[in-house]
């Protein structure tokens, strides 16, 4: 499912214009320091990560998804998990990006060796929970910023792991 406003014919009376311009001000609201001058005005990597991931539970949590973990350390600390939800009888580990819009595509997002990590996490938080009776599975959600402030897209690609790594 992609989220892109630019897509929209009709901008102003758009769906996805007001979904960007909510956005625009729960980012302004909720994580200060997004603007202004200086160090507050160029947030760290983490920083940017943070910031994707509360935007990527809010998302999450619109379309009917129970958020039960965020940021999830593996025992040992071997892996981290950036949400894990459960919608429809299926525990879902959630990998959130978030980056400049048109900086990296969704395949580069997600190598085969961090898809393969997540599959594992995943598995592993659902024995650590006791979690044996429902599907697993292991999506992609991309939040994409236009400007510092302002979420240009956000896509969720679900089963981003798929065939033989579940």
């Amino acid at each position: 499912m992609s989220a892109n406003k630019d897509d929209c014919p009709d901008r102003p009376a758009c769906v996805w214009h007001a979904i960007g311009s909510w956005l625009t001000r729960f980012v302004r609201e909720r994580m200060p320091g997004w603007e202004g001058t200086g160090d507050a005005a160029d947030p760290s990597t983490r920083e940017i990560g943070d910031r994707g991931e509360s935007i990527g539970r809010w998302y999450l949590e619109k379309r009917g998804y129970q958020i039960l973990e965020t940021n999830w350390w593996a025992p040992g600390r071997r892996g981290e998990l950036d949400i894990v939800a459960f919608r429809d009888n299926t525990l879902i580990a959630v990998e959130v990006k978030s980056y400049p819009a048109g900086e990296l595509t969704p395949a580069e997002s997600l190598s085969s060796d961090k898809r393969s990590k997540l599959v594992r996490l995943l598995k592993q938080y659902a024995k650590h929970k006791r979690r044996f009776d429902c599907n697993l599975r292991v999506d992609l959600l991309i939040v994409e910023w236009a400007e510092k402030n302002k979420v240009g897209s956000i896509k969720h690609i679900e089963s981003a792991a798929t065939g033989d790594d579940l």
